[in-house]
């Protein structure tokens, strides 16, 4: 892969959701399928509650560990996406970028909550 891996409407890199602004890392197969491998003992929840503990940047650092390996926040998210959890982008109105067709400036895309059980991942995290 040499650019952002598609993933319904989105693009996703390395770092997270890619903008069309400057090159991005693509996102290693291998980091998605070991962020599944943790993601898989958590429970998901019905709704995604903005909560800094699932917060994609956090929740990333959690999945390193249990996983004993680099997770990237962008295999992180195809991760959860490709599972069917729910990932809810979080919009940056400080931080706008002029969309490529020209006609305006949307918000920056800049992390995401994602739709898993927080104590799971506390309970997880402490066992290790």
């Amino acid at each position: 892969m040499d650019g952002p891996t598609r993933v319904g409407p989105f693009l996703i890199c390395a770092n997270g959701f890619w903008v069309s602004r400057g090159k991005r890392s693509p996102v290693s197969r291998d980091q998605v399928e070991a962020a599944k491998t943790v993601l898989a003992q958590f429970r998901r929840t019905r709704m995604v509650q903005p909560d800094d503990r699932v917060a994609a940047g956090p929740l990333k650092h959690d999945v390193e560990n249990l996983a004993r390996r680099y997770i990237s926040r962008g295999a992180l998210i195809i991760a959860a996406l490709e599972m069917g959890i729910a990932v809810v982008p979080v919009y940056d109105e400080d931080w706008l970028w002029l969309s490529e067709d020209g006609r305006g400036a949307e918000p920056l895309i800049s992390t995401a909550y994602v739709g898993v059980n927080y104590r799971d991942v506390e309970r997880a995290v402490k066992a290790v």
